[in-house]
């Protein structure tokens, strides 16, 4: 076990403690100013969320493949500019190399190669999604719930979702703002070394020991990237950089605001699309064919078999109003945001935004829904939230 540093997450609480202090203070020394924790803060979502924090994806054409990467049979592909600075990055490192200015016998930081990049979100919340329909199920078989109709489930789901929805997020928006969905899916990120993330020793003693750790981390700040200083061989492009501003004129993004409109879009409305059919699909898994059911007929007690409704999305679109739909879109979103609204300002907010849709449209009312709830003042964690309960606490000890 190394003496100083953690080797992984299962030594003691106090010694993961006192490691992880040094382990902070000996990479921070070699800092330029583009060592950053991401872990603090709203950091966490940096690239996944826009400047109203409202979750985002790149779009398909604003992502390109990046030509220095570990495995040529594989496509790795970064954002445009991310994927341009890279390159034009791993040329520096091959010109440093043949030049005999840097050390050739580092695995990773002699001639640098992506080993992993962008990570479709879509395709995440997907594969997430089938482990939180997994839950539910267990959830309503464990209660021995037997759903009637579509209302009847949605009525239980209601009453079901809190206990489990702050932990896992249901919709696409809060999945792409949690810890389930993988940093990768900003297209900022780029990895350099395929280490074990829970061993700071090896981060230490193989990157920061090294005798190319200093030109590594220069050379990032040079080229527009931060570097994360839990996963020193991570990546990520600082959008407010010169380097990146001075690639994006040659895309025509003039600043960084223009290049996060163009360059991404809000997940909000395409979810919202499917929303009706996710809940369809959950009221299918989790109704029986059949059940039995006893009723009293007179002095006698006979049993019932009771055959769920059927549905499909148009007889469900025509028993139901879209803004049935709507309202419950908004009270499964305000379950998952941490927020300070009380209980009539929810329900006044969502009042107003079916007042919006009935005028404006659904895009309309979703747009100004999840960019009031979207604010992260009081999120824990948030830089908003720290600053208050470090307030709170100077008032209690005056």
């Amino acid at each position: 076990m190394s003496t100083f540093y953690k080797e992984s997450n299962g030594e003691s609480t106090k010694d993961l403690f006192y490691k992880k202090t040094i382990y902070q203070s000996d990479i921070t020394r070699s800092d330029t100013g583009n060592l950053v924790d991401f872990n603090f803060g709203e950091m966490y979502l940096y690239g996944r969320v826009n400047f109203d924090y409202i979750p985002v994806r790149p779009i398909k054409r604003a992502l390109k493949e990046i030509k220095q990467t570990s495995d040529s049979s594989t496509p790795v592909l970064a954002t445009n500019i991310a994927a341009d600075s890279f390159n034009e990055m791993a040329r520096q490192f091959k010109k440093k190399l043949a030049l005999g200015e840097i050390s050739a016998t580092h695995p990773y930081l002699s001639e640098i190669k992506a080993f992993r990049a962008y990570q479709s979100p879509r395709k995440g919340y997907d594969d997430y999604f089938i482990g939180f329909r997994s839950s539910m199920r267990s959830a309503f078989k464990e209660t021995g719930i037997n759903l009637t109709d579509f209302k009847d489930f949605m009525q239980k789901l209601e009453i079901s979702l809190p206990t489990i929805i702050r932990s896992y997020p249901m919709t696409y928006p809060a999945y792409i703002k949690s810890r389930y969905c993988p940093v990768y899916s900003s297209g900022l990120v780029i990895e350099v070394a395929d280490a074990k993330m829970s061993n700071d020793d090896n981060k230490i003693n193989q990157f920061v020991r090294s005798d190319n750790w200093q030109f590594y981390v220069n050379t990032c700040n040079s080229y527009g990237f931060m570097i994360d200083k839990e996963v020193p061989w991570r990546l990520v492009m600082d959008i407010a950089s010169i380097p990146h501003n001075d690639l994006a004129k040659s895309y025509g993004y003039n600043s960084r605001e223009g290049f996060l409109f163009s360059s991404y879009s809000t997940v909000h409305k395409t979810y919202y699309g499917k929303f009706k059919s996710f809940l369809l699909m959950m009221y299918n898994e989790n109704k029986p064919d059949s059940f039995l059911v006893q009723e009293q007929c007179g002095t006698s007690t006979i049993s019932k078999i009771v055959k769920p409704r059927r549905y499909s999305l148009t007889s469900l679109s025509d028993q139901f109003p879209e803004q049935y739909f709507l309202k419950m879109y908004f009270k499964v979103r305000l379950m998952e945001e941490e927020s300070s609204f009380t209980p009539s300002q929810k329900e006044k907010l969502i009042s107003d935004c079916l007042e919006i849709y009935n005028a404006k449209g659904s895009s309309m009312a979703l747009d100004k829904f999840e960019k009031i709830i979207n604010k992260t003042l009081d999120y824990r964690g948030s830089l908003g939230y720290i600053k208050e309960h470090i307030e709170a606490m100077k008032q209690e000890q005056d």
